[in-house]
């Protein structure tokens, strides 16, 4: 057992336990999100005591000189003191726009003088300590907005506090975007294979219209998977843009109860069996860990390069 103190407090860490498991059962809450290591909500400085390295998987080298590690990756292997680094990170944004895109499925459209990458990720600020990190689907330019697609979800923190209580023109925090999952000038002269499960249609409908806003003229193949078709959304908006660049070829897959137009299996064996050999191909993978990560084997042993695959794995809690 190790001991902690931050803000006057001292806190025992259980062996196996991680250090935001042990301040949340303390009541000693800290910021955080996704809880996997992926969104940095719950970044931490040590003042003094060791850093597992495995608590700063992912951080800049800068961060890591200045001790700033994760508190959901860090099992501690010393007594700590601790410090929340200053949050300027965190700015004001107003909410423009709500729209349901399904029954379950939330489009909303912020205003904050920020700039993004489309596809990049901010965190959504509820409180100081509850936020949950999605995805951009919108230019900062082209459309002047932030626009996020929020599955909505029973007892959820942020999503339920979106769709009942936050109102248009009400304010609220966002966190600078971050993530690499974005199209960049290299991708220009590549044919694109874009997939997308579930909400991570979101970066994916970001990366694409980047794209073609630059003109891309390469072939691009986008795959939009859900369970049923109940599951898809943007399939008109999708299907149009097909119509209007032909260099755009748009694959709806289900599992089950495919309707005219779309394909039926599992995402994995489509794009696998119809993308043969992916040498040269620029790739962008986003939606459910497990399919992101089986995709990703899948289209390097199919010849694209590792560094020309970015995948963006939606580690969400359930209480989203």
């Amino acid at each position: 057992m190790t001991r902690v103190r931050m803000a006057g407090r001292e806190i025992e860490v259980a062996e196996n336990q991680s250090l935001l498991e042990a301040m949340e059962q303390s009541a000693q809450p800290v910021p955080s999100s996704c809880r996997a290591g992926v969104c940095h909500a719950c970044m931490m400085r040590a003042e003094t005591g060791d850093v597992p390295a495995k608590a700063q998987v992912g951080l800049t080298e800068t961060q890591k000189a200045q001790n700033l590690f994760l508190a959901c990756q860090c099992y501690p292997i010393s007594d700590m003191d601790l410090s929340l680094p200053l949050e300027s990170a965190r700015v004001k944004a107003r909410l423009l726009d709500k729209t349901r895109l399904t029954k379950d499925i939330l489009r909303v459209r912020l205003q904050s003088e920020i700039d993004w990458f489309p596809g990049q990720y901010t965190t959504l600020w509820r409180s100081d300590t509850e936020g949950r990190s999605f995805s951009i689907a919108s230019h900062p330019q082209r459309d002047g907005y932030i626009e996020l697609h929020i599955r909505k979800r029973a007892g959820g923190i942020i999503s339920e506090w979106l769709d009942e209580t936050l109102v248009n023109g009400q304010e609220c925090l966002i966190s600078q975007p971050r993530g690499q999952c974005f199209y960049t000038p290299d991708c220009l002269s590549h044919p694109l294979l874009l997939v997308a499960t579930g909400t991570g249609l979101s970066p994916i409908y970001g990366v694409l219209k980047e794209a073609l806003g630059n003109g891309h003229t390469y072939p691009i193949y986008l795959y939009a998977a859900a369970g049923d078709p109940s599951g898809l959304y943007l399939v008109k908006e999708l299907t149009e843009l097909a119509y209007t660049f032909p260099q755009l070829h748009f694959r709806p897959v289900v599992r089950r109860r495919a309707k005219p137009g779309m394909l039926e299996g599992d995402v994995i064996e489509v794009v696998s069996t119809r993308h043969a050999d992916l040498k040269d191909w620029r790739v962008f993978l986003c939606g459910a860990p497990d399919t992101v990560r089986k995709l990703q084997k899948k289209c390097f042993l199919q010849g694209a390069s590792m560094n020309a695959i970015l995948a963006d794995a939606f580690e969400a809690p359930a209480n989203v």
